[in-house]
């Protein structure tokens, strides 16, 4: 049985996410690579969200706080699955 919770994750990293940052998070022209980078997985999910809601200013990176927190929250979590840190959407608790 899927994870629903996991599905809704995909599909908002999918929305928000990869038109820049790639499905896998590998990277494009429009965005680094998020998936593999120490430098990324490194970082807190606290960071994270922040970079997610507050964007990167000067560096292209929108932020997309009007998505809400519980969305961003999502984002951070699949992004984790995608840096190959666990299976489960919701592993990895704030550092």
């Amino acid at each position: 049985m899927v994870n629903v919770e996991f599905v809704g994750a995909m599909r908002q990293y999918a929305a928000t996410c990869a038109g820049c940052h790639a499905a896998d998070g590998s990277g494009s022209l429009k965005g680094p690579a998020i998936a593999k980078v120490p430098g990324t997985i490194a970082r807190s999910d606290e960071d994270l969200m922040r970079i997610v809601r507050d964007g990167v200013p000067g560096r292209g990176m929108p932020g997309v706080k009007a998505i809400g927190e519980e969305r961003i929250a999502a984002v951070v979590r699949y992004l984790r699955v995608l840096q190959g840190a666990s299976g489960d959407p919701t592993h990895r608790d704030k550092a």
